[in-house]
C-alpha cells in the first residue's frame, strides 16, 4: 500500500485532475470570462493551462511557500502571489471568475466560510464561482468515497479538517444558501464535483 506522506502528497494527487483542469478550462471558454483568480491555487497548474490557452489577465494566491515556488518556477508563468486566500487585497467585484479547487475540505468550518465569503466579495455580480471539491450523496459510487478516503489519509490536521467536511454534508451543506447553482459535472465515482455558481 502506499504510504502518503506531506511531501508526496501533492505528486500524488496530481495523477488524476488533468480532466477537471479541462472542464474548468471549458467552462471559462463558455462563459467568455476574462478576469480568472485562482484561490488557494496550489502550484499553478490550472492557471499555466488557461495561460496556454490565451488567458493573460489571470492571477493566483496561495499561502504555502512550496507549492508557490513550484508555481513561478519557469519562464512566462501566471503570477501567482502569496497571500491568505480568505483575505485577500483585491478589491470588490474584481472577477469575472474565481476558482476554488480542492481549497475547502481540507480547512477548517471557519476558514471555509471565510474563503466563500471572499469570492462572494471579489467576484462580479452574476458572473461565477467554479468549485471542485468533495461531495458524498446517493449518487456517489462507493468505490469513490474509498478511493477519496485513502487519498486525504496523509496530514494530520489536513485529514481531520476532511472528516469534519465530510460528516457535515460536504460541499452541498458548506455552499447551501450562498451561491445560485447552475452547471454541475461529475468525476471519480461521482464523488467529486465541479460546480458552477451565479454570484
Amino acid at each position: 500500500m502506499i504510504k502518503l506522506t506531506n511531501e508526496n502528497y501533492n505528486d500524488f494527487i496530481d495523477l488524476p485532475f488533468d480532466s477537471i483542469r479541462n472542464k474548468i478550462l471549458d467552462i471559462i471558454k463558455e462563459k467568455k470570462a476574462k478576469k480568472i483568480v485562482d484561490l488557494c491555487c496550489g502550484a499553478g497548474e490550472q492557471l499555466t493551462l488557461l495561460k496556454e490557452n490565451g488567458y493573460d489577465n489571470i492571477i493566483g494566491i496561495d499561502i504555502s511557500d512550496h507549492m508557490l515556488e513550484i508555481a513561478n518556477l519557469g519562464e512566462d508563468k501566471p503570477i501567482c502571489k502569496k497571500g491568505d486566500a480568505t483575505n485577500t487585497d483585491f478589491k470588490d467585484n474584481s472577477f469575472d471568475v474565481a476558482i476554488i479547487s480542492f481549497a475547502l475540505h481540507d480547512k477548517s468550518l471557519n476558514s471555509q466560510k471565510t474563503l466563500l465569503k471572499e469570492a462572494k466579495r471579489i467576484v462580479k455580480k452574476n458572473m461565477y464561482i467554479i468549485i471542485v471539491d468533495y461531495n458524498f450523496d446517493k449518487k456517489t459510487e462507493r468505490l469513490g468515497e474509498v478511493g477519496v478516503e485513502l487519498i486525504e489519509q496523509a496530514p494530520n490536521e489536513h485529514y481531520e479538517n476532511y472528516k469534519k467536511y465530510i460528516k457535515k454534508g460536504g460541499l452541498d451543506s458548506l455552499v447551501k444558501g450562498k451561491f445560485i447553482k447552475i452547471e454541475e459535472y461529475y468525476f471519480y465515482f461521482n464523488a467529486v464535483r465541479c460546480r458552477v455558481y451565479k454570484n
